[in-house]
């Protein structure tokens, strides 16, 4: 009886130390940060139309080493001739815009590389990049379409009505996903109601696009001054106009 259950506490610490073992060479699980807040915007959403996008997010890891690429998956937007040339890198703490790293087809010495294949760019940084290159907390902002300085090519958008997506993520640690509504036909006519003592005289444009520029409306009335409303548009085609009236004060 004492031998078997010598032999039992045997295998136990046998099992323990076996598990041990296991453990400590198993690779540690991380998980990617989320790349937070997140937004692509695109100049119209109407289905099969061409579009320039800016996408902006906030990177909790930034980019810490040449293999700290990040991917834009863009798979359900057509890329047509788009090129390195067509696209746009920006970082920094505030607006995302402070720094304009160089860029080209590959990466270099302070370069970073833009690669296209499948749908998805990849932004890959510098040869020398090292800790700080983009400090962990900053914004990144990418430019794909004319927008960009040279750019000349832009992504179509589906060729019908659905929800495209924008996913991020690559070896640098965070990731995101993006819903960008694609409708029928994105422009919105824009017409106002007025009390009696005011007079419309124009809205200029008088459509635009979901998501796209703001426009100004001037209104006209007897003892009021002649003054303009800043209106904008929303990207969600359940709520694609809202507008902000002046006082009549």
């Amino acid at each position: 009886m004492f031998t078997q259950l010598q032999n039992r506490v045997l295998a136990s610490k046998a099992m323990i130390l076996f598990l041990a073992f296991v453990l400590s060479c198993a690779p540690l699980l991380t998980l990617a940060a989320s790349a937070s807040p997140a937004s692509d915007q695109i100049t119209t959403h109407t289905a099969g139309a061409a579009a320039n996008h800016t996408i902006k997010f906030k990177t909790p890891s930034g980019i810490d080493a040449p293999t700290d690429t990040i991917t834009l998956d863009l798979s359900s937007f057509t890329f047509g001739a788009l090129n390195a040339g067509d696209v746009d890198i920006f970082y920094g703490p505030v607006t995302g815009l402070e720094n304009s790293p160089a860029h080209g087809a590959a990466p270099g010495i302070n370069t970073w590389g833009i690669a296209m294949g499948a749908g998805v760019i990849t932004l890959t940084p510098p040869t020398n990049a090292a800790p700080g290159t983009v400090p962990a907390n900053d914004f990144m902002v990418v430019y794909i379409g004319t927008h960009a300085a040279g750019g000349t090519n832009r992504l179509t958008n589906p060729a019908a009505p659905t929800a495209a997506y924008l996913h991020i993520g690559g070896n640098f640690g965070d990731t995101a996903s993006i819903v960008i509504p694609i409708v029928a036909n994105g422009s919105v006519s824009v017409n106002a109601t007025v009390p009696s003592s005011l007079t419309l005289t124009s809205i200029n444009p008088n459509t635009v696009d979901v998501g796209g520029a703001n426009f100004i409306m001037t209104l006209v009335g007897a003892g009021f001054m002649a003054d303009s409303c800043l209106l904008y548009t929303s990207p969600s085609p359940r709520d694609r106009t809202r507008s902000r009236m002046p006082s009549s004060a």
